[in-house]
């Protein structure tokens, strides 16, 4: 989004509260053998794409406290690809679900406890982007992140 809209960032944080319980619904139903398999060609397999998700909204969750708690900081970026290929990308993917379920909870709480001008005057600076972004931009890129991985996970059902 462009500027802020109430009712946009309170569908964005839902989408954030509810991402674990719609990633475990998902995955409760996928044939064996879909931990392994890349969603498209040279994709991530599913394991990977909950232990990333798990890696990428626990960084998210803590450049939010800090734009929570410090005036516009820098953040670090990360290699994604990278952590990716780790290998505690080949533990079971409940350790991640776990993190997933308690870091959402913790993330929406904080959220939906910002006031109306927090949307807009706090946020952070990300090197990679060359600018300052608003937590209200901030919450609509990780609800639309979490959807775009949940989309991933859908095409495993095709497989």
């Amino acid at each position: 989004p462009k500027s802020y809209d109430p009712d946009v960032v309170d569908q964005k944080v839902e989408d954030i509260a509810q991402l674990p319980h719609i990633i475990e619904k998902l995955i409760q139903d996928l044939p064996q053998g879909w931990l392994e398999t890349p969603y498209r060609e040279g994709g991530w397999t599913g394991r990977q794409l909950i232990h990333h998700l798990a890696d990428s909204h626990t960084n998210a969750f803590i450049r939010c406290k800090m734009a929570t708690t410090e005036d516009w900081p820098n953040i670090l970026p990360y290699r994604q690809d990278d952590w990716a290929t780790q290998i505690d990308h080949t533990l079971d993917i409940d350790c991640s679900l776990s993190i997933l379920k308690g870091l959402h909870q913790r993330w929406a709480t904080l959220l939906n406890d910002l006031s109306p001008d927090d949307w807009t005057s706090r946020g952070y600076f990300h090197p990679e982007y060359g600018r300052r972004q608003p937590l209200f931009e901030i919450v609509a890129l990780y609800s639309w992140h979490g959807r775009h991985h949940t989309g991933h996970l859908n095409l495993l059902h095709q497989n």
